[in-house]
């Protein structure tokens, strides 16, 4: 993958996990980041830990 891709897909993980803390729902978040449903949890997870990597 590209750096591009990846920088992509690490910013819309942030962008879930910030949704989900703020108690956004599955929907919401996929409404909102131009994802589909189904992806919305691995995203969140991918979040936390750039988070927590501080990354």
């Amino acid at each position: 993958m590209s750096k591009r891709y990846d920088q992509q897909r690490r910013t819309i993980a942030k962008a879930a996990y910030s949704l989900r803390k703020k108690g956004a729902t599955n929907n919401e978040i996929a409404e909102r980041l131009g994802i589909s449903v189904e992806q919305v949890p691995a995203r969140v997870k991918l979040g936390e830990r750039l988070a927590d990597a501080g990354i």
